[in-house]
């Protein structure tokens, strides 16, 4: 097993300590959770969940056709552990493999994870206890980024968990838990995913997100807690980390032409960085030199936050302001492509 590490005394730990935090009645509770190909994160993963200090009854894990030795390790790993379950998602996006877990699913709170998702040994408590008090139809917590030895992949990490990065979005780097409407991963009561249908199989990588906006659609409410973390595995090279942003941006407007409300300002700032240069390079005069201000102010932001960035040298931090560049650029490429493919006709629904 590895070292889970010890977690700050907070509020919670106060609580569980004192026995203040009311104990609900037993529950159970099924993980969900779709590979493909995550051989060197996949036995850390399930070696977290196996130490979890409220057991669950199930972790269902969809395969979804993996090459790289995944699926012999997760057979070691189910031959250990009768809660793990190993299912093959035909279907290989993640949506279908956690929609092929669901059906198997026995438990009335869903824990969704993800391969390169670590959490830590009280994850699943603090988020039946977050349900719970908040009353919500899901809640989440941060995702906190693994700091990597590489130069490309501290940068990458760095701009992941800023808000002139990967956005605004409050479990990117937020500590103040609120109402919101995502959340990353996320712990769900079961009745209202299925009052829901599941997870969608036509909206690319942003499952997680047009979930909860048909949850709240239904009048759900999703919960976002500061003092719930998760940490991850991003990625380690500029060129991995432009294709993920490309299909984020993708989904993203699959999403958006499903559903119109579900369209935030954080995703419409970067949307239009394209039409920003091409005014900037056929515009008038006067709104060419607007453009040329207003691409030079997006650089002058990220070099300013990457600046304030502490506990990183020069280099990293410089670093960090052209990965969100390529972030913001990335995400809006694959934003207008998927505007454009999915013009006029809308994605079948499962």
């Amino acid at each position: 097993m590895p070292n889970l590490g010890s977690r700050h005394v907070d509020d919670y730990q106060v609580k569980r300590a004192t026995g203040a935090v009311q104990r609900r009645d037993r529950c159970d509770v099924s993980v969900l959770m779709p590979v493909l190909n995550e051989a060197p994160a996949i036995e850390e993963s399930l070696s977290r969940l196996l130490c979890q200090t409220y057991q669950p009854q199930q972790i269902l894990v969809a395969d979804g056709g993996s090459t790289d030795g995944t699926l012999s390790i997760l057979e070691r790993l189910a031959a250990e552990s009768d809660q793990i379950t190993i299912i093959l998602n035909e279907g290989r996006i993640q949506a279908a493999g956690l929609n092929e877990c669901l059906v198997r699913a026995t438990g009335d709170v869903i824990v969704r994870i993800d391969a390169r998702s670590f959490v830590d040994p009280d994850y699943i408590e603090r988020c039946l206890f977050a349900l719970e008090t908040s009353e919500a139809a899901a809640v989440g917590g941060r995702m906190v980024a693994r700091r990597p030895a590489g130069l490309a992949a501290r940068a990458i990490a760095v701009a992941n968990g800023a808000p002139w990065g990967a956005g605004p979005a409050r479990f990117h780097h937020s500590r103040k838990s609120g109402f919101v409407d995502t959340v990353y991963l996320g712990a769900f009561r079961r009745e209202c995913v299925d009052e829901v249908g599941g997870w969608s199989v036509s909206v690319g990588v942003n499952e997680d997100a047009e979930l909860n906006h048909r949850l709240r659609a239904q009048g759900h409410r999703i919960w976002f807690d500061g003092s719930i973390t998760v940490s991850y595995q991003p990625r380690e090279t500029f060129g991995a980390l432009a294709k993920q942003y490309v299909r984020y941006g993708n989904s993203r407007a699959i999403t958006i032409k499903r559903h119109p409300a579900s369209v935030r300002l954080r995703q419409v700032l970067p949307a239009v960085l394209p039409v920003v240069l091409l005014l900037a390079l056929v515009g008038g005069k006067s709104r060419s030199r607007l453009a040329r201000r207003a691409l030079v102010s997006h650089v002058v932001f990220l070099a300013a936050g990457a600046s304030l960035v502490k506990q990183e040298r020069a280099l990293v931090r410089a670093l960090s302001a052209f990965a969100a560049a390529m972030m913001h650029w990335s995400w809006s490429v694959g934003f207008w492509k998927g505007i454009v493919q999915f013009q006029g006709r809308e994605p079948t629904r499962e």
